[in-house]
């Protein structure tokens, strides 16, 4: 009988992963630090004895590291228990403190459910919301964001990388309009897609609070972290405790941060090289892609967001089938034992077609078909071969029985 706490093999479940934009393998640097924290630093960081201590003193380091990849001070990092929260405790948090300044707030029509439920929930509670409208790859409409942006918007929450088709929004010139039209208006980035895999500059592009989780880069999940800007009111969305200057109270998961801090450190020295090799990946795939299946590739690019490497993730690619549903691509390529995905996990198994497809003005039917590769600087070309020797079968396999 199958024990989830025997010791198992990855190659039992799936050969081949293309699905790093829902979760990564842990790395062996983090799975170290987690041991260490739980069986040796195993003590209460707000404790006042040694043990306590030396937890204490690890949680600092991972937040001076952690300042230091987004060059801000240490004490504008907050952790938290991953990407959900620290959306929810920047638009929240927000939104609930400036009440007093206004009740309008912004964001895109394709956000993470985390934040685009959240907005949902705060206009339920009675805040104006305006869902600004994105072009056919993916990108903000900025003259709508200008005309939006009124004296009682409080903040906009807009997205670095996105997580279905992966485009990556121009900041520096989001943040510097939101600015010039509104000083006081805050600005949030849901950066779980780009943190240490991309370039970002907070104090450029102006941003206030910054969101970042563990499990996208090889840590562990249930960690991740908040940037605020020091001097911007926040309201925690719980109370009973001191920790983290009561902005995120609660006892620290010492584990999950040590995890957290020695995955970035791990992959901060190679990002650069990491970009390089992913990109090479995604070009290979995009000329196979046009090369071994045309019919799919003439329906897919750029419909699913826009291939232009300098403002498009390496990490993602989203594609359309000719016309077999992407789900029973999903689950035809797992008796190959490949992992890929239709979209964000976090509403996979919702039976909603994809809001961030419809915000593209696909048709539910093309939005069906919609297939996402999410790669990891670990893969290779070779693993790619393999990923489209299968799509080749399974495309025959179907056009039998699909009238093209």
């Amino acid at each position: 009988m199958f024990c989830y706490f025997e010791r198992l093999e990855s190659s039992e479940f799936m050969n081949l992963y293309f699905d790093h934009a829902a979760t990564t393998k842990v790395c062996d640097e983090a799975l170290t630090a987690i041991e260490n924290a739980a069986l040796v630093t195993y003590g209460n960081p707000s404790s006042m004895h040694y043990i306590g201590m030396k937890a204490e003193d690890l949680v600092e380091e991972a937040r001076k590291f952690m300042s230091r990849q987004l060059f801000v001070s240490d004490k504008e990092i907050y952790f938290t228990s991953g990407g959900t929260e620290s959306n929810n405790l920047a638009v929240q948090g927000v939104a609930k403190a400036y009440i007093r300044d206004g009740k309008h707030i912004i964001t895109t029509k394709i956000e993470h459910p985390s934040v685009g439920s959240t907005f949902k929930q705060l206009e339920d509670e009675g805040f104006d919301v305006t869902y600004i409208d994105v072009d056919s790859k993916g990108y903000v409409n900025l003259e709508q964001l200008e005309e939006s942006i009124r004296k009682d918007t409080t903040l906009v929450s807009i997205m670095q990388v996105n997580n279905e088709i992966g485009c990556i929004q121009n900041l520096e010139a989001i943040g510097t309009l939101i600015k010039s039209v509104n000083s006081r208006t805050l600005l949030h980035v849901d950066g779980v897609q780009g943190f240490m895999k991309l370039p970002i500059s907070i104090k450029r592009a102006k941003i206030d609070l910054y969101s970042a989780s563990s499990h996208k880069i090889y840590g562990p999940k249930g960690s991740g972290l908040l940037y605020i800007k020091q001097g911007t009111k926040i309201r925690p969305l719980q109370f009973g405790g001191s920790q983290q200057k009561g902005i995120r109270p609660g006892t620290e998961n010492v584990p999950g941060i040590a995890g957290f801090y020695k995955a970035a450190e791990s992959i901060s020295k190679d990002m650069k090289d990491n970009y390089i090799k992913v990109l090479a990946l995604k070009e290979y795939f995009l000329e196979n892609l046009a090369l071994k299946l045309p019919k799919w590739g003439s329906h897919s690019i750029p419909s699913n967001g826009n291939y232009e490497s300098e403002i498009s993730s390496p990490y993602i690619i989203n594609f359309r089938t000719i016309s077999i549903k992407g789900e029973v691509v999903l689950h035809a390529l797992e008796d190959y034992k490949i992992s890929v995905s239709t979209g964000s996990a976090c509403s996979s198994k919702k039976l909603n077609i994809s809001h961030v497809l419809k915000a593209l003005n696909l048709e539910d039917v093309e939005s069906d078909r919609a297939v996402r590769i999410s790669f990891s600087h670990h893969q290779t070309k070779e693993d790619i071969d393999e990923l489209f020797r299968a799509l080749i079968e399974i495309d025959a396999m179907f056009g039998k029985f699909i009238k093209r």
